[in-house]
């Protein structure tokens, strides 16, 4: 596997349709041509097309020499190259797909980016398309590789980039883009997200028919993560807690991984259950990580999920059990929505082909949906559990 100057790795890691340089950008001109060229329109200068489509001289070159083969296009002297024939207007067939998640290496083997990449995978599997990896990380923000991008994909699938002016500069180029696990109407990309809003009201709703009534909430830190999910899974708790005229206690940010602001957060909540007469008989977590933290804190005070205080999760991966650092172990299985990370991978890949069969329809945005799960962290209000 070949690495370049930027750790992006460069080598796809399904599929062996590999096309060279040249075969993609001949692909490229042919749409172009398409989508704007007569017959008998002369192109652009091939300077122009290797800036435009940022890969060499002699690439667009040996590009121009396919066409002609395919009489295509023709070059003139003292004219240019004229167009002979415009392609055939069938829907363009996706087969070098780069795939950019966000962050460090070690990111890929979060459990979760690996369901995603299974359902990339999985629908790759009978069909002639290659996936290539692509490592992005925001340190690189002035190396966005561009130029190693364009030439060889022919669509292009962000994973987690909350940085919009990054999905813009991918949109600029020309392929189709889907981003997934992060929405944001200011880039009018095609996007795939998990229905957080659903997932919220789902765990808020089996709260109170368990008779809760007063309920707080457990998020990420803002200053760890601005993505779309912690954004609407806040919004989709406070709303349905509105609607079903529940007490809402306090909302509280925690960055789990920092282990004073973690304390500091963690005693709080303690205090919290504490000290007040009428404290919260459930707390929403955002996602597992957060739950996982929080039953360990309450472990460790000796408050007892769920005899003390019922946890339930708005997302989570799987059915897995806990694992948090405290040693805490005796709960299985955390209550709450098993998102479909595998379905997401899924849909970005038939989000890229209607996006080819529908050019200049307005943005996709796809919901995928959850399994509700019953764990061992909840209980009704009053039971002996």
């Amino acid at each position: 596997m070949r690495v370049d100057k930027y750790g992006y790795f460069m080598k796809d890691i399904l599929g062996k349709n590999y096309k060279s340089a040249s075969q993609v950008t001949a692909e490229k001109i042919k749409k172009l041509i398409s989508r704007n060229y007569d017959v008998g329109d002369i192109l652009p200068a091939h300077r122009d097309l290797a800036v435009q489509f940022s890969v060499g001289h002699v690439t667009v070159t040996k590009a121009m020499k396919t066409l002609s083969a395919q009489r295509v296009v023709k070059p003139v002297r003292c004219k240019g190259t004229v167009v002979m024939r415009r392609p055939s207007s069938e829907v363009p067939a996706l087969s070098q797909i780069a795939y950019m998640p966000k962050s460090g290496l070690s990111a890929l083997f979060v459990a979760y980016r690996g369901q995603m990449m299974a359902g990339l995978g999985h629908k790759m599997d009978n069909s002639r398309m290659n996936l290539m990896l692509f490592h992005y990380e925001h340190k690189y923000r002035d190396a966005v590789p561009m130029e190693d991008v364009l030439p060889v994909a022919d669509a292009i699938v962000l994973e987690g980039i909350t940085d919009d002016d990054v999905v813009k500069e991918y949109l600029a180029m020309g392929l189709p883009v889907v981003c997934i696990d992060h929405y944001s109407q200011a880039t009018g990309v095609d996007t795939v997200v998990c229905d957080n809003f659903a997932a919220g009201h789902r765990v808020v709703k089996h709260l109170a028919e368990l008779g809760h009534r007063h309920v707080s909430y457990v998020r990420q830190s803002p200053n760890i993560s601005c993505d779309s999910d912690n954004v609407e899974r806040l919004a989709a708790f406070e709303k349905t807690v509105r609607q079903l005229q529940l007490m809402c206690g306090p909302i509280f940010s925690v960055d789990s991984s920092d282990r004073l602001s973690g304390k500091e957060v963690g005693d709080s909540i303690v205090d919290m259950l504490r000290s007040l007469k009428n404290p919260p008989t459930a707390i929403v977590a955002s996602d597992e990580r957060v739950a996982e933290w929080l039953i360990g804190v309450c472990h460790n005070a000796g408050i007892e999920v769920p005899r003390d205080l019922s946890v339930v999760v708005i997302a989570q991966h799987d059915r897995g059990g806990l694992h948090d650092h405290s040693g805490f172990h005796k709960v299985n299985y955390i209550t709450g929505c098993i998102m479909g990370f595998r379905d997401m991978g899924i849909k970005a890949i038939e989000t890229l082909e209607r996006r080819c069969h529908e050019p200049n329809a307005a943005p996709f945005l796809v919901r995928v949906g959850f399994e509700f799960t019953e764990g061992c962290t909840c209980r009704a209000v009053g039971s002996k559990q």
